[in-house]
């Protein structure tokens, strides 16, 4: 894929976490490739899916909002793109190994 055009993929998910769906033809589309060869081409340069990046960043995301803002953990997920707070806080446990509360609590 080229390291450009992953960066401006990159730049673009992380600008867009808030946005809820990305839709693998829009990313593709930001690096000018066909869906499949997108797919093929991006988890060859960073070692994930498209989707398991996406939902990387939003796991970064609600982690700087739990440690800043002054927000409620449901609020959090939501605001980090989340579907519900159970998807949120499975999810959260999964990359991080502890819950959002826990997370929290920890800082």
């Amino acid at each position: 894929m080229g390291r450009d055009r992953l960066h401006r993929v990159c730049e673009y998910i992380d600008a867009n976490t808030l946005a809820g769906v990305l839709s693998l033809d829009e990313l593709a589309g930001v690096a000018g490739l066909s869906r499949f060869h997108f797919i093929q081409a991006f988890k060859r340069e960073t070692g994930m899916t498209p989707h398991q990046y996406v939902m990387q960043s939003r796991v970064k995301l609600a982690k700087r909002l739990i440690t800043s803002a002054r927000m409620s953990l449901a609020e959090i997920g939501s605001a980090a793109g989340f579907g519900s707070h159970y998807h949120f806080t499975n999810y959260f446990r999964r990359v991080t190994g502890v819950t959002p509360l826990q997370f929290q609590r920890q800082i």
